[in-house]
């Protein structure tokens, strides 16, 4: 067991940390909501399984909101997991998330905690990138933000907030905006958007470091920065209420590796189903959608700048379909990409909320690479390390408990050696 005093101090951070949290419910009450999700958890990784008593405070004001996430892992033992709670970055990722407004409802928003199915512009460079494959071993507190002022607006991201490695951004303008013209449909001059993309990784063989204790920008002495450019142009010839054609040009360059465009369509049919095709060519070893999710895993990062593993240069395609009906209460989509150098992948993703289908939710996220065919693409034994999955089933007993089921497929990294790691949970939560 940890010893008494280790307990006291741990009790007296917590305590603190909560107060900052929900103080101002007594000071600000009528705009002030909060929440605390209490849950007993059976984790099973590998042939090891603890027990784990979790808390996540939960607190908005207006358009910010704050979560934390505690969780108390214990040994066999019966002792609390130490290394949890010994160092400044364990304490940081405690932090769920810590924001304000939202991408593409306020004029400014950000985020601190994880990233997940972020995009830049149009993808060439950051497509559906997440910062949690070595989840749980490894958390990583993120950031993006920006804002959009209509005529103009910026958009940024850091994978890692501690390591502050791995972070780019985008400046987009719309120079036609606020234009009158009778003439001419508003939204030809509203959306007409150009766009400039800035990304760099200074230490793309970054890794954990002896027995996976990670340590503060302990970079690896043999990495070489990469860094990569982007610059897209759209414009929308087609708004109804129902239906939209909106077509761009997009031109990515990762210095000293190589270069692609791209041409596509985004837009919507009968107003709830949304679409995305593109055709693309690339040479000198690029590859579009260059940071996605697997890019975070350090053993295919590092095949990214093995001159054996360059790419050649060839066309590719990317075809995507995404629905949400019901506001955020049902989203489902799926993407597929074959570029040349790479085989295809295959991005699903399914997320249900209780609202919709009375106490029943679901969270469905399936990401593979290197298919070789259709029976690969949905084949989840013999994965390799060529797949990340999220899947998430709960049911609410009552309006404050619930019992779920989660299992998550990702990768655990120990002395600079990536393995294929799956965590299955039994869980029973209570909301008070």
């Amino acid at each position: 067991m940890i010893k008494d005093e280790e307990g006291e101090s741990l009790m007296k951070k917590l305590g603190f940390i909560l107060f900052i949290l929900i103080f101002p419910c007594w000071v600000f009450a009528s705009d002030f909501q909060w929440n605390v999700k209490a849950g007993a958890y059976n984790r099973v990784m590998g042939e090891s399984s603890n027990i784990l008593i979790s808390f996540k405070p939960y607190a908005s004001f207006l358009d910010f909101y704050a979560a934390l996430d505690l969780e108390f892992n214990f040994e066999p033992s019966g002792a609390i997991k130490q290394s949890d709670w010994n160092s400044a970055r364990a304490w940081i990722e405690k932090i769920g998330f810590l924001g304000y407004g939202e991408k593409d409802e306020m004029p400014a928003y950000f985020r601190f905690g994880a990233i997940n199915d972020f995009s830049i512009g149009y993808g060439i460079l950051v497509n559906r990138f997440n910062n949690d494959v070595y989840y749980p071993a490894r958390k990583k507190a993120g950031f993006i933000g920006g804002y959009d002022l209509g005529y103009t607006g910026l958009e940024l991201f850091v994978e890692d907030i501690i390591d502050l490695d791995f972070f780019g951004g985008r400046l987009f303008m719309r120079p036609l905006y606020g234009i009158e013209n009778k003439d001419i449909p508003e939204f030809l001059l509203r959306k007409f958007v150009f766009g400039l993309s800035f990304i760099t990784d200074t230490d793309p063989l970054d890794q954990d470091n002896v027995a996976g204790n990670y340590v503060l920008s302990k970079d690896d002495p043999d990495s070489t920065p990469v860094r990569a450019y982007a610059a897209d142009i759209s414009l929308t010839f087609l708004e109804t209420e129902n239906y939209s054609v909106n077509n761009y040009i997009q031109y990515g360059d990762v210095q000293k590796i190589g270069a692609g465009f791209g041409y596509g369509f985004t837009g919507k049919v009968f107003g709830f189903l949304e679409y995305k095709g593109e055709f693309n060519y690339s040479w000198g070893g690029f590859t579009p959608f260059y940071f996605n999710s697997f890019y975070d895993v350090r053993e295919i990062r590092s095949m990214k700048f093995s001159d054996s593993a360059l790419a050649p240069n060839g066309w590719g395609y990317m075809i995507g379909f995404y629905v949400n009906p019901f506001k955020n209460l049902f989203k489902a989509g799926v993407e597929f990409s074959d570029n040349a150098g790479e085989k295809p992948l295959l991005n699903l993703y399914l997320y249900l909320k209780p609202g919709l289908v009375k106490r029943l939710y679901i969270k469905f996220n399936y990401q593979r690479r290197d298919i070789t065919g259709i029976v690969t693409a949905l084949d989840m034994e013999s994965t390799g390390s060529n797949v990340l999955m999220l899947v998430e089933i709960g049911y609410e007993i009552t309006q404050n408990a619930s019992v779920g089921f989660r299992y998550i497929k990702n990768y655990r990294e120990l002395d600079g050696v990536n393995r294929e790691e799956g965590l299955t949970e039994i869980q029973t939560n209570l909301m008070f």
